[in-house]
C-alpha cells in the first residue's frame, strides 16, 4: 500500500460480508501499518446459517441471509 495511514482513522468499504475473512485481513493489515482506527462498511451482511463471522462490520445498510445476491450492475450477465 503507498498511502500511509500512520496515526489515521481508516473506513473499509465492501459490498457484502459473509465469513469476513476478507474484511479481517484489511483489518489487520492497516493495524500493522499504524492505523489508528479502522472501521468497516458493507452493503450487505449476508447470515449463513452456523457461520460466525470473524469481524462483525460496524456499518451496514441491510442484513440478508442464504440469498444469493444479483446486483444491478450484474443483472445482464445473469440472464
Amino acid at each position: 500500500m503507498s498511502t500511509d495511514v500512520t496515526d489515521k482513522n481508516v473506513l473499509v468499504i465492501d459490498d457484502v460480508v459473509e465469513s469476513s475473512k476478507t474484511l479481517a485481513l484489511a483489518l489487520n493489515y492497516l493495524k500493522e501499518r499504524g492505523a489508528k482506527k479502522v472501521f468497516t462498511a458493507v452493503l450487505l451482511d449476508k447470515y449463513v446459517d452456523g457461520k460466525e463471522k470473524a469481524v462483525v462490520p460496524d456499518f451496514f445498510s441491510e442484513k440478508i441471509s442464504n440469498k444469493w445476491i444479483v446486483y444491478p450492475w450484474e443483472k445482464f450477465e445473469t440472464n
